[in-house]
């Protein structure tokens, strides 16, 4: 959780810039399968607003397998 949570931060960052003050509102893990070796996560905003960006990040295995979907909503400091 803490890797995508990690993937989401900087998908969000190359959609609304150099922005340190973000903060996880809410994620939501379902966990797939078990993983095996090292692992990756992929993230990519769905949303974009004046406070709150919005998206999906999928974690995979060693073996390319999913084995983890999360939701991450974080909220904008500054207010955008």
């Amino acid at each position: 959780m803490g890797l995508a949570d990690l993937a989401f931060w900087i998908a969000a960052q190359s959609v609304i810039g150099r922005e340190l003050m973000v903060l996880t509102l809410e994620e939501k893990t379902t966990f797939l399968s078990p993983a095996r070796g090292t692992v990756r996560s992929e993230a990519r905003v769905l949303k974009s607003g004046r406070r709150v960006v919005y998206g999906e990040a999928t974690t995979f295995d060693a073996t390319g397998q999913a084995v983890a979907h999360h939701t991450l909503t974080y909220l904008r400091a500054d207010g955008g």
